[in-house]
């Protein structure tokens, strides 16, 4: 019995060791977490044809931002690696915008070659206050 209670009251004190609690707070010591970034990034993009697709991009912020900056790649898989398509006319777009929380993206990307791979690089940078966020993420390929 002796035995039972001493192994218990040890996984007892082992599991409560393991739990932790931790706070945050913003440079100027108030307490608490300022959210302030991209929170997600959605691509939806349709390969129309072998030379057309169709992309639509919206990127969420976790709170209504200052100011945003969103510019989005065209590029294609050549030589083994992920390069911007110069040759295309919108190999680059991009969008300033401010006090948001929300911003939707759509274009139709034409005069892409036949037999490349293509995927979307999106860059968003966001700022309130003082501070800025920047987020790159990546569609699938297409």
């Amino acid at each position: 019995m002796k035995k039972r209670l001493l192994s218990t009251f040890i996984v007892i004190v082992l599991l409560f060791s393991f739990c932790s609690v931790s706070f945050a707070s913003t440079d100027d010591g108030n307490a608490g977490i300022v959210p302030y970034s991209t929170h997600s990034v959605l691509f939806t993009i349709d390969r129309a044809s072998s030379t057309v697709a169709n992309a639509a991009i919206v990127v969420e912020f976790s709170q209504t931002v200052d100011t945003f900056s969103v510019v989005v790649y065209l590029q294609k898989y050549s030589g083994g690696e992920w390069v911007t398509d110069y040759t295309n006319d919108d190999y680059v777009i991009y969008n300033n915008g401010i006090k948001k929380d929300q911003f939707i993206f759509t274009n139709k990307y034409t005069g892409l070659t036949r037999g490349t791979t293509y995927r979307l690089k999106c860059v968003s940078r966001d700022y309130i206050g003082d501070n800025v966020h920047i987020a790159t993420s990546y569609s699938h390929s297409f």
